[in-house]
């Protein structure tokens, strides 16, 4: 089980925990990525759901692939031009 090498340290950053606790964080942005043959694909459409639910600013893609690096490094400029523009929207407060 891939979460299952460390249950502990994956229960204390289980991103659903979190959700009620980000709200209060107006700044906080984040961007989600997950193939459509991740096994892990349910639980974050279920993230989606909370985060939306909860008003925090998100973005969540849906690509070919699966759990896989060739899917993040192929994702990783998404990624990173996300950051630069959420870098330059909190600069520019």
């Amino acid at each position: 089980d891939m979460l299952g090498h460390n249950p502990a340290l994956w229960n204390a950053n289980n991103p659903h925990k979190h959700v009620s606790e980000w709200k209060s964080d107006p700044s906080l942005r984040i961007y989600l990525d997950c193939g459509r043959d991740d096994e892990l694909l349910q639980d974050n459409q279920q993230l989606d759901k909370e985060l939306t639910a909860s008003g925090i600013k998100h973005v969540f893609h849906i690509t070919d692939g699966g759990h896989q690096w060739s899917l993040w490094r192929s994702r990783l400029p998404y990624s990173l031009k996300f950051c630069d523009e959420c870098f330059k929207e909190l600069m520019s407060k």
